[in-house]
Formats: structure tokens, sequence, C-alpha cells
């Protein structure tokens, strides 16, 4: 598994598990940030990423995108 800071720009991944506080899975589920969805890494940047899900994009610091395992 491989962190989703580690990803190549331009891939599809599926998110395997993450660690995070009861106040960001709340915000997670919201946008259907879950395990087992599909995301895309559109840009990377010094380990801070910005991905797709479903119609939404996130920029993700580098500190979560390093918990979130593909």
């Amino acid at each position: 598994m491989l962190s989703l800071s580690c990803v190549p720009v331009d891939t599809v991944q599926i998110i395997k598990w993450y660690a995070a506080r009861d106040c960001d899975k709340i915000s997670f589920e919201n946008i259907g940030l879950l395990q087992g969805a599909t995301v895309k890494v559109v840009a990377s940047y010094f380990g801070n990423v910005i991905i797709s899900v479903g119609d939404i994009r996130l920029a993700l610091g580098k500190d979560i995108a390093d918990r979130i395992k593909v």
C-alpha cells in the first residue's frame, strides 16, 4: 500500500484505509471519501495533493495525504 502523497499524478486509485480524527471522518464521509472509494490524483506538489472524488475536487495537505492508504 502507498500513501496518497506518493501516488503518481493522473492515476485512479482505490482507498484501502485511512487514519483520521472523528471530526475528519465525518467530513470525509459527507463528501464520499470512504474506504473503497475511487479517487483520481489531479495534481501533486511537494506531497500536497489535489484529488477528485466524483464531481468534487479536494486539496489535501501532506500530513492528511500520508494517512490515506491506497
